[in-house]
């Protein structure tokens, strides 16, 4: 086999940010960006009524109808909707940071253990990152 090794999957991820800007993120592979294949993973994670915000992706368009106030940001026009103030930077920030850890260390090699770095991303920011002399 000439090259490398070929990701069938999608990374997915949700980040959730509070009101002091603590993000905890869910990050799970996806066969594929469908709305058949992400909407349950939404509605899982995800409380009836919250806001999601997100780009235009049409796999999205159906959340206002389940009960979800989505806010949508087309970034072929800007960063930051003008009209409602919505924008992605929190996320966009955070995968770059999580894509660069993972390439850092080697995790892109196979769906395992591309989803075990993804996993210890999640368990590093929801808990260890609370314990400011580290979590072990």
């Amino acid at each position: 086999m000439t090259g490398g090794w070929r990701r069938r999957n999608w990374v997915f991820g949700l980040l959730g940010v509070n009101q002091n800007g603590h993000t905890r993120p869910i990050l799970r592979l996806v066969e594929k960006r469908s709305r058949r294949h992400l909407v349950p993973f939404i509605q899982l994670h995800v409380r009836i009524g919250s806001s999601v915000l997100s780009d235009e992706w049409r796999a999205y368009r159906i959340l206002p109808g389940l009960g979800y106030r989505h806010h949508t940001v087309n970034h072929s026009r800007y960063y930051v909707d003008p009209h409602t103030g919505a924008h992605t930077q929190h996320l966009e920030r955070a995968w770059r940071s999580y894509k660069e850890k993972i390439w850092r260390l080697r995790g892109n090699r196979n769906d395992n253990l591309l989803s075990q770095h993804l996993h210890v991303i999640e368990w590093n920011e929801w808990l260890a990152n609370k314990h400011p002399n580290g979590a072990l």
